[in-house]
């Protein structure tokens, strides 16, 4: 099988592998193990985005440069900065699935699936700036077979009376049977290291973190952006809500039609500066992605709609704006990336704070105004296309650095 179809499969199953278990444990099994299922992906994906720090940027671009002679401390900082994150990612998920579900159990399954997802999605970047697509798509496939199949077998043996603790520990063991094992063997063998030792690599990831703080708010920002359509939904009629919100699940496959087939293939030509931004919105690994997911987007639309209840009466101005949103959320992708490799930081900090301040004062002015929907609708595209276009112009500059010398390692 070609690395190309590997990787397809590969990334199919991941996005397909939860919906399954959400649409099972909805469907057939109980409300509560449902709900509990539903608290546990949700604490677990909010922890993943409060743990975005990027400690993997300032280890990659030594790793890999091959003008520059790695000693091992990048990789050992970049390694314990992973390790404080998911201890922290921890306390977060158990609060939050306490909280929720009131099962201590429960929370703490949900902590070893956290742990499991930060582990499998720091491996899994590290294949896509290899250019390892096979290697991608195998363990992702392996993983999605130990998780289904352990929920198969958990359905054959418990009936509808599963339960959300195992569920979620199936979960995980498809994370922990398929990815521990790929981590470097030094890194296995540095747990023996004395304690002392231990602490003095963790003052120095925490300093690191500390001293490019300003990835963390990048990245914050960047998810942040993802969560813009359901900000939108709020807007809306109450009585389309179930149907945009169908619609926007439906367009958001431009987003993810871009991020699996250009931005993910290209991430060493990102990190090695070797996409211009013209050179990107023009080639055909973009166009095609791009084109091909508003194809196959508008396609399930038109399927979905007629099946749909209410369908036929889905005002077209929410159809053409939240295609029109999804759009830009793809494309911004590019230059984003463009940006964040040459090192322009801080001027990417000012867009996202100008552009989220400015979102944020214009709907508490919009629902003050009592503007309508589509107005609001209008707004929040425009901010976006306004976001979009100065990305591009920041992507266009030549003035970043290779590295910077905020994002070098301390010494003491």
């Amino acid at each position: 099988m070609s690395a190309q179809r590997l990787y397809t499969l590969g990334r199919a199953a991941a996005v397909l592998t939860r919906p399954s278990f959400l649409f099972v444990a909805n469907n057939f099994l109980t409300p509560n193990t449902a709900e509990n299922l539903a608290v546990a992906f949700l604490a677990s994906a909010l922890a993943l985005a409060f743990v975005a720090a990027a400690p993997h940027r300032r280890f990659y671009i030594t790793h890999f440069d091959p003008d520059v002679i790695v000693n091992g401390l990048s990789f050992y900082v970049y390694a314990m900065s992973v390790a404080l994150l998911i201890v922290a990612g921890s306390v977060f998920v158990l609060l939050m699935s306490m909280y929720f579900s009131g099962s201590i159990a429960l929370a703490c399954a949900t902590v070893v699936y956290f742990s499991s997802e930060k582990i499998a999605d720091e491996l899994l970047r590290l294949r896509l700036f290899e250019r390892n697509l096979a290697g991608w798509g195998a363990a992702s496939l392996a993983r999605s077979a130990v998780q289904l199949g352990g929920f198969a077998v958990l359905l054959g043996l418990m009936g509808t009376g599963v339960a959300a603790l195992p569920a979620v520990l199936a979960l995980a063991l498809g994370n922990l049977v398929v990815f521990p094992r790929q981590l470097p063997v030094h890194l296995r063998r540095s747990f023996s290291l004395r304690s002392k030792r231990m602490a003095r690599l963790a003052r120095r990831a925490i300093r690191s973190m500390v001293g490019n703080w300003i990835l963390w708010v990048l990245a914050l920002f960047g998810t942040g952006v993802g969560y813009l359509d359901r900000v939108v939904a709020l807007s809306v009629d109450r009585t389309v809500l179930p149907l945009f919100t169908l619609v926007v699940m439906c367009f958001s496959i431009v987003q993810l039609a871009v991020s699996y087939y250009y931005v993910s293939q290209h991430r060493r030509d990102f990190l090695e500066r070797g996409i211009s931004i013209r050179g990107a919105f023009c080639s055909k690994d973009f166009l095609g992605s791009f084109i091909g997911g508003l194809a196959v987007a508008s396609c399930m639309c038109a399927v979905v709609l007629p099946l749909s209840r209410g369908g036929d009466q889905f005002p077209l101005l929410y159809l053409i704006v939240i295609a029109a949103l999804q759009a830009l959320l793809a494309a911004v992708d590019v230059p984003r990336e463009i940006a964040y490799w040459k090192g322009h930081l801080k001027a990417m900090l000012r867009i996202e704070v100008t552009i989220w301040v400015t979102i944020a004062c214009a709907l508490l002015g919009a629902w003050w105004g009592g503007l309508s929907g589509n107005q609001i609708l209008g707004l929040v595209v425009g901010f976006a296309a306004l976001r979009c276009g100065l990305y591009a112009i920041v992507a266009g500059s030549e003035r970043g650095e290779r590295l910077h010398q905020s994002e070098r390692l301390p010494l003491g």
